[in-house]
């Protein structure tokens, strides 16, 4: 029984992870910034997606594949940071709010 509340409390964890990584991408709450700094950069963000990737590789071979494909993304984000003609994206803004395509303001 033990075995099944620890697989129950690592499942919600991936799933509050999950879903906190996934809201980022589209809106930003604006206390983000102030609590989870590290969230807007390639090198914080990449830190977080390999230590995501070191709980989810626990047992079992699909969690250890799924484990290894969240760790090289990590690696690909903090090898981002080093290079210099790659700009942040958009939702790595700090302040806050629903991320929107502002055509009109674009300068070509």
């Amino acid at each position: 029984m033990a075995d099944l509340a620890a697989v129950f409390k690592a499942a919600n964890l991936f799933v509050a992870f999950g879903s906190g990584t996934t809201l980022l991408e589209f809106q930003v709450p604006p206390l983000t910034h102030q609590y989870a700094s590290f969230l807007f950069s390639f090198l914080g963000r990449g830190v977080f997606y390999i230590l995501l990737g070191i709980l989810i590789s626990k047992s079992g071979a699909l969690s250890i594949i799924n484990g290894l494909l969240v760790i090289i993304i990590g690696a690909v984000f903090i090898a981002l940071e080093f290079v210099p003609s790659i700009e942040a994206p958009d939702n790595f803004r700090t302040d806050g709010g629903v991320l929107i395509d502002d055509e009109e303001n674009e300068v070509i």
